[in-house]
């Protein structure tokens, strides 16, 4: 199968969708596919990221227009907003199916990115604000339309792109995002049953409000004042260690120690010793961090949102509780803290639980649904309700059974 896939951003294999687009294409290569990858960098503008952004999609689509119509690739895989563009003017003849891959449905983190600013006093600026609204949200709902398959990563944006979008359901599918085969098969170091002896926790994501950082300095300061022999560790914030420490009481810094950068390669290394993934994330759509630290045997503790709900069965391999909840994020974990056998349990399901998502397993899902849509081009494919959403051929939660 020859398949492009299209990116707007730079292509760092160690952030997000720029990571799992880039992943991906390495997977589908080793199945013996052409995969292209088209990023950011083959279209700047000046120095501005804002207007090559925004001028993405146009670009992709006058340098790939006339390839895709001469049946040069049989998929198209955009990101997001990417694809409008190409959606507009996508060959009546079908041969080639376009699809479009949220890493984070925009509309759903614009909402949260709002809510979450409001709630701490400081509202969006009037710059961003126009800048989402006028271009990105309509852009990128353009593409979801026009897409012959759209791929999200958890139910909460499957329905909004239906109910608020108006995207048809029998044309969207969920697929999970994968890890490195590096965080496959790791030895598992059973957790300390002495009551004195030191647990460590780690909270991993940017020092950014969408990733909830006020919440995960409410709940550790509470929980490392409770628990003297209570350690953590805070990887990937992305700003100096003095600005994240500077945030938490004075008398816990030195049990804290802040990674700003990490290469994903050493995330192994820099989880050994760790019991307990920590999120405080007000929204995820699926959140690799956090099966890369299941896979290093970290038992999660996560809010009960998109992502960690496709992932995280409560209880078995982790715990979930409310949003935006310092003190239940907090509770969980002292529960854990208090039961080592419970959390010697979880971090066991939660790191077998975690095999599942290497990423040949994740780019055969994905070279199924396009197998499938492909063979159903100008037909319309049965509703996609909640049974099939568990079809192993869609689902990340099916993955994560």
């Amino acid at each position: 199968m020859r398949i492009l896939l299209a990116l707007p951003h730079y292509p760092n294999p160690d952030e997000g969708a720029a990571g799992v687009t880039l992943r991906l294409a390495e997977a589908y290569r080793r199945l013996g596919h052409q995969a292209e990858v088209s990023v950011l960098n083959d279209f700047a503008i000046g120095r501005s990221n804002t207007w090559a952004t925004l001028a993405f999609p146009l670009r992709l689509s006058r340098r790939y227009r006339a390839k895709i119509a001469r049946g040069e690739y049989d998929v198209v895989d955009t990101a997001g907003f990417a694809g409008c563009a190409l959606g507009v003017h996508w060959p009546a003849d079908g041969r080639a199916l376009l699809v479009m891959r949220s890493h984070g449905l925009e509309h759903c983190y614009y909402r949260a990115h709002r809510e979450e600013a409001r709630a701490a006093g400081r509202p969006l600026g009037w710059k961003y604000r126009a800048f989402m609204r006028a271009a990105i949200l309509p852009m990128t709902a353009l593409a979801m339309r026009r897409a012959g398959l759209a791929l999200l990563l958890n139910r909460e944006e499957m329905e909004f792109a239906a109910r608020r979008l108006g995207v048809a359901r029998e044309r969207m599918c969920l697929v999970p995002n994968g890890i490195d085969a590096a965080m496959l098969g790791l030895p598992f170091a059973p957790t300390p049953m002495g009551p004195q002896e030191t647990l460590r926790i780690a909270w991993i994501g940017a020092w950014q409000p969408r990733k909830g950082p006020r919440y995960a300095v409410l709940a550790l300061s509470k929980l490392m004042a409770r628990f003297a022999s209570l350690e953590a560790t805070l990887l990937g914030t992305g700003c100096d260690a003095e600005a994240v420490l500077g945030e938490f009481p004075a008398a816990l810094r030195s049990r804290l120690k802040v990674v700003p950068r990490y290469e994903n390669r050493d995330l192994p290394a820099l989880l050994a010793g760790h019991q307990i993934e920590l999120m405080t994330s007000v929204i995820e759509a699926f959140g690799v961090a956090q099966v890369e630290a299941m896979a290093c045997g970290l038992a999660p503790v996560a809010p009960a949102i998109g992502g960690p709900l496709e992932v995280v069965a409560d209880g078995r391999d982790g715990l979930l509780v409310a949003p935006r909840d310092a003190r239940a994020a907090a509770d969980a974990v002292a529960r854990l803290i208090e039961d080592r056998a419970l959390l010697d349990a979880l971090r066991r399901h939660a790191q077998a639980k975690a095999q599942r998502f290497g990423w040949e397993a994740v780019a055969r899902l994905n070279l199924d649904l396009y197998e499938e849509f492909l063979a159903h081009r100008g037909t319309r494919r049965p509703r996609v309700d909640a049974a099939a959403v568990d079809n192993p051929i869609r689902s990340a939660s099916n993955l994560a059974r």
